[in-house]
């Protein structure tokens, strides 16, 4: 609106502070000649062939580059750095936790590894597909997206596989999620399966990572998310559910531990 608006109260264009009375005569605002409207009836056309020509290829070229952009956004198909997450570590729940919590980590995020958008993507050079074999990445991606990082089981296996990630046969190399994070992301190796280790990881705000074993006797990852008194919660990349499940559902114990958080400042 501004100076244009009082004048035409459907609309109006300012092009270089000519104001384009789009729905009325200039005459009809008191505006002096060449600065009148260029909508309704032909014979309201008041404004000068030289600046109405301009105005147009002005709105044209604006309209053109804004096309443009959009081309370029949409075709870009390089991964995006990861956003900055050097304030530390935003996954400590600080508000009480619920009856029967010792200790829980922000659960928002959800993938299954048999998801379409990536299930037949390899793991590696290995030829292992992420539908079958992707736990452990799935598992990782769930941990760094719920860290602040916009990821996703597809996104973080490009990366990794960009960054020397996977071994020769499509295992996860640990220290490929601190590459692909520039460094932002930590993680942990045990050499022992304690429950103490995810306890403690999860005080720090890291998520623990926890191998098990399947009834098919198949090894599986998962991450934990919370303890209770009633044993650890998982987000099991195999199992479609609203809300975290108890490990104990899966499996009766654990096999190996690694956890992955964000470095306090």
């Amino acid at each position: 609106r501004g100076r244009c608006g009082r004048y035409c109260r459907r609309a109006a264009v300012t092009v270089c502070g000519a104001c384009l009375d789009i729905h009325g005569p200039a005459a009809r605002a008191g505006l002096p000649a060449g600065v009148g409207g260029f909508c309704g009836p032909r014979r309201n056309l008041y404004l000068t062939p030289l600046l109405y020509d301009f105005g147009m290829k002005f709105i044209r070229d604006i309209v053109l580059l804004v096309g443009a952009g959009v081309l370029v956004t949409a075709c870009g198909t390089a991964p995006k750095p990861y956003p900055d997450t050097s304030a530390g570590s935003r996954a400590a729940v600080k508000t009480p936790l619920p009856a029967g919590v010792i200790a829980a980590l922000p659960d928002r995020t959800m993938f299954h590894q048999q998801d379409p958008q990536w299930a037949r993507e390899t793991l590696g050079g290995s030829g292992d597909l992420l539908s079958s074999d992707g736990c452990l990445v799935t598992a990782a991606a769930m941990a760094l997206s719920n860290l602040g990082f916009a990821t996703n089981p597809g996104d973080l296996n490009a990366r990794l596989k960009a960054q020397d990630g996977f071994n020769a046969r499509g295992w996860l190399v640990w220290s490929g999620l601190e590459r692909v994070t520039g460094g932002r992301a930590k993680t942990r190796f045990f050499k022992s399966a304690d429950e103490a280790h995810v306890k403690q990881c999860l005080a720090d705000g890291f998520y623990p990572l926890v191998k098990f074993k399947l009834p098919s006797r198949r090894p599986h990852w998962a991450v934990v998310v919370q303890d209770t008194k009633h044993g650890f919660y998982i987000r099991d990349p195999m199992v479609a559910s609203q809300s975290s499940i108890p490990l104990s559902a899966r499996a009766p114990g654990i096999e190996a531990v690694r956890c992955v958080g964000v470095a306090r400042a």
